[in-house]
C-alpha cells in the first residue's frame, strides 16, 4: 500500500493510524 501518491487529509491519517495500530502497533507505518 502506498499513501504517498495522494495527499491525505487529517481524517484519513487518523483512520490509517488507528487501523495500523490495530494490526501491528503501527510500527509498519512509522506511527507511535
Amino acid at each position: 500500500m502506498k499513501f504517498e501518491e495522494r495527499p491525505l487529509t487529517k481524517k484519513q491519517m487518523e483512520s490509517i493510524r488507528k487501523r495500523a495500530n490495530k494490526f501491528d502497533g503501527g510500527s509498519h507505518w512509522g506511527y507511535k
